[in-house]
């Protein structure tokens, strides 16, 4: 998935998402919900995965990133 060019969060590049996988052992999935065959309204997340499957939150993250498309 590609994300947008305009985005302002550093939580949304892909180094970040990197390191929160390496130094946290955790899985970053790219989430992207909206009407199907449309492109808006739109949400865009990125949730991290334990080696359980549980939705976590890694430890310098501040907050879970979510892009709205109006």
């Amino acid at each position: 998935m590609t994300w947008p060019i305009n985005h302002k969060s550093p939580l949304l590049l892909d180094g970040w998402l990197e390191f929160n996988r390496y130094k946290w052992n955790v899985t970053p999935i790219k989430l992207r919900i909206s009407e199907e065959g449309k492109k808006v309204p739109a949400v865009e997340a990125i949730l991290y995965l334990d080696k359980v499957g549980r939705i976590v939150q890694p430890p310098l993250n501040p907050y879970l990133p979510v892009v709205f498309y109006p």
